[in-house]
C-alpha cells in the first residue's frame, strides 16, 4: 500500500538534507564526497546533468521549467527584478527532483526490483484512489503542470520508491534510524524512517555530474546549487559625516588617539 505520507516524505527529506549541508558542503573547502564526480563523468553536449552514467538531456530540463514558468505566480517571480537567479534556482530545483528519480529508480533496480508497466499501473490506480477518482487524479496532475511523458517518469520514480520502501519492510533488519517529523508535524513509521535513511544513503553515493551553466551537484545537500545565486543587499553602512556650518560634511568626530573623544573645541583656534 502506498502511504499517504510518501511523497511528503520525500519532499521533506530534500529540505532536510538542505539544511544539513550548510555549511560542509564543498563550497566551503571541505573535499568532494565520491557522490561529487562531476570531474569523473563526462558530460555529453545536449544533457542537463548524468546520473550513474544515465544523461538527463537539456531539453527535458527545459519543457518542465517552461511548464513551471507558466503558472502565473511563477512567472511574476520571474519577471521581478532578481529574475535571473530565480531561473536559476527553478531550473535547479526541477533538475534536482529529476536527478533524485534517476538514482531512486537506480537504487530499486540494484536491490532486484523491477518497475514494470503493472508495478507502475498499481501505483497510479493507488493514487487515482487517495486523490479521490479519476477526475480528482486529473486535476492534481494538471496544477502540477505535468504532461503524459513527464507524469510517466514521475509514476515510474514514485513506484521505485514504493517497492523499495516494501523491500525494506520485509526485512525488518535492526532498529528503524532516526527520522525528521512530516511536514504535518507526524513522526513516520518505521518503514518510512528506513526508507528516509536508503534515500539519504543513495543520494549521497551517487556519481552525478551536472551542466556548469545550470550549476553544480552538492552530495551533502542531495540537490543542485544553482549557477546564479540571489543578489546579497549590503547592510546600510553607518553614518560617518556630519553637516558643519557651511553645510558640507565633515568626518564625524572618533575617538581621539589617547582614548579620549575628539571635539571641535580641541586644539587652540
Amino acid at each position: 500500500m502506498l502511504p499517504r505520507s510518501l511523497l511528503a516524505l520525500l519532499a521533506a527529506l530534500l529540505l532536510v538534507l538542505a539544511a544539513c549541508g550548510d555549511g560542509d558542503g564543498p563550497s566551503d573547502g571541505a573535499s568532494p564526497s565520491p557522490g561529487d564526480a562531476a570531474g569523473e563523468v563526462e558530460l555529453a553536449e545536449g544533457a542537463a546533468a548524468v546520473v550513474n552514467g544515465t544523461e538527463i538531456p537539456t531539453p527535458v530540463l527545459d519543457a518542465r521549467v517552461e511548464t513551471a514558468a507558466a503558472a502565473p505566480e511563477v512567472a511574476e517571480i520571474l519577471g521581478g527584478e532578481d529574475g535571473e537567479a530565480a531561473r536559476s534556482q527553478l531550473e535547479a530545483s526541477i533538475l534536482s527532483q529529476l536527478i533524485v528519480n534517476e538514482i531512486v529508480i537506480d537504487g530499486a533496480a540494484d536491490r532486484g526490483l523491477e518497475v514494470d508497466d503493472d508495478a507502475v499501473a498499481e501505483t497510479r490506480d493507488e493514487l487515482t484512489e487517495q486523490a479521490g477518482g479519476e477526475e480528482a487524479f486529473a486535476e492534481q496532475v494538471g496544477q502540477a503542470g505535468l504532461d503524459d511523458v513527464q507524469l510517466a517518469a514521475e509514476l515510474e520514480a514514485i513506484t521505485a520508491l514504493r517497492l523499495v520502501r516494501d523491500d525494506l519492510s520485509a526485512e525488518e533488519v535492526g532498529s528503524p534510524p532516526p527520522v525528521q517529523p512530516a511536514p504535518d508535524g507526524s513522526t513516520p513509521d518505521p518503514a518510512d524512517a528506513r526508507l528516509q535513511q536508503w534515500l539519504l544513503e543513495q543520494l549521497q553515493a551517487a556519481e552525478v555530474a551536472v551542466a556548469p551553466e545550470i550549476g553544480t551537484w552538492d552530495p551533502t545537500r542531495g540537490s543542485v546549487v544553482p549557477a546564479v545565486l540571489p543578489q546579497q543587499q549590503p547592510p546600510p553602512a553607518p553614518a560617518t559625516t556630519s553637516p558643519d556650518r557651511d553645510g558640507t560634511g565633515t568626518t564625524a568626530p572618533d575617538a581621539g588617539t589617547d582614548g579620549t573623544e575628539g571635539t571641535e573645541g580641541d586644539g587652540e583656534g
